[in-house]
């Protein structure tokens, strides 16, 4: 998640904590339930939550599970199965299925939050995936991305201070954190704090 060389700040931060980063992480991986099961005792996890979209390949299997008990969903992704912002992997998707995967995710995480009460939300790829990854209107990302942040106001970290910030200073051209965005993304995770307080290391 963060930068191999960091600046002090950003070492500062990342020394007192556990990091763990698996891109294009879909809600239902059964990985994530295994790290949050990991962290159950820590004050705080930090989910970065992704995308919607993230596992739209695996769609007609989703799809199969949508009735079965919130724990039975869960699936065994690869790393070719999981990220999805490449015109082959959502090309091809209806906006049925789009709202589908939609409806799976705000599941999912009301699953998540509901298991894990020290689970603290970062929709940072929903801060900037309309800007740097645009996919077609008819699968309504820009609808879904207002009605997650809405729902989950109390349940995730504020990233206004990064929101409300020339792109350039924290994106770089492919649309990743720059070292300032990071920099930013910290200030963000500190006051997201329970105590506000610099950190002991879970």
């Amino acid at each position: 998640m963060f930068p191999c060389a960091p600046s002090p700040v950003i070492a500062s931060f990342i020394n007192q904590y556990d990091i763990c980063a698996v891109p294009g992480l879909p809600c239902d991986d059964r990985f994530l339930k295994d790290k949050l099961e990991e962290y159950r005792a820590a004050r705080v996890i930090f989910w970065s939550c992704g995308h919607p979209l993230f596992g739209v390949r695996r769609w007609q299997e989703i799809r199969q599970k949508q009735a079965l008990p919130m724990a039975e969903r869960l699936l065994v992704y690869q790393g070719s199965d999981r990220y999805m912002f490449k015109r082959a992997y959502y090309g091809q998707i209806t906006p049925e299925q789009s709202w589908g995967l939609f409806e799976r995710y705000l599941e999912m995480v009301d699953y998540w939050l509901g298991e894990y009460g020290n689970l603290v939300l970062v929709p940072l790829l929903l801060w900037v995936a309309p800007e740097f990854y645009p996919l077609p209107a008819s699968l309504g990302q820009g609808a879904q991305r207002e009605m997650i942040l809405e729902r989950y106001g109390g349940r995730r970290v504020d990233l206004s201070e990064i929101d409300g910030r020339d792109n350039r200073n924290f994106l770089d051209e492919q649309g990743h954190l720059s070292m300032r965005g990071y920099e930013l993304l910290v200030g963000c995770l500190k006051r997201a704090l329970p105590d506000s307080k610099t950190p002991n290391r879970e």
